[in-house]
């Protein structure tokens, strides 16, 4: 069994497979969700991280103390972190194309976790993450397109 990388090098990687191809707006939304879903991490020390991961997090800010937590925390906490982010009324985006683009980038990055096989445990929580983004992405839908798609013909 290979080791998972912690949050910081998986993140590096998955937002700069994100990035590729992106830019102006859509780039900035990028961008503002890393920004937040590491200020989730770091927020989210006390609830994540055992003692032994918490001395290393007082280490590793002595040298660097932007990310800290992002070094220590060990990529299968990142579905508990993320449940966070997607939950709590702090991290709301404020328009819904920014929402819709924070969600949509959410969705690829459980579709990652989920790729690992060192998850396999948190498959289920990963699953009612990916279900959850969904059902807000069709709530962000507009009305119009909300009503046309439920119409009955007949």
């Amino acid at each position: 069994m290979r080791a998972l990388p912690t949050a910081d090098p998986f993140l590096v990687d998955f937002f700069a497979d994100r990035r590729r191809g992106a830019s102006g707006v859509r780039r900035d939304r990028i961008d503002r969700t890393e920004a937040d879903l590491r200020l989730a991490i770091e927020l989210a020390e006390e609830e994540v991280l055992g003692d032994d991961e918490r001395v290393l997090v007082a280490a590793e800010r002595q040298f660097e103390p932007l990310a800290a937590v992002a070094r220590v925390l060990p990529v299968p906490a990142l579905p508990a972190v993320l449940h966070r982010f997607l939950t709590d009324p702090v991290y709301r985006a404020g328009t819904a194309d920014e929402a819709r683009d924070r969600l949509d980038t959410c969705a690829a990055l459980v579709r990652r976790l989920a790729e690992e096989p060192e998850l396999l445990p948190s498959t289920r929580q990963l699953r009612r993450l990916d279900e959850r983004i969904r059902m807000e992405i069709a709530t962000l839908q507009p009305v119009r397109g909300r009503l046309r798609g439920r119409r009955v013909r007949g």
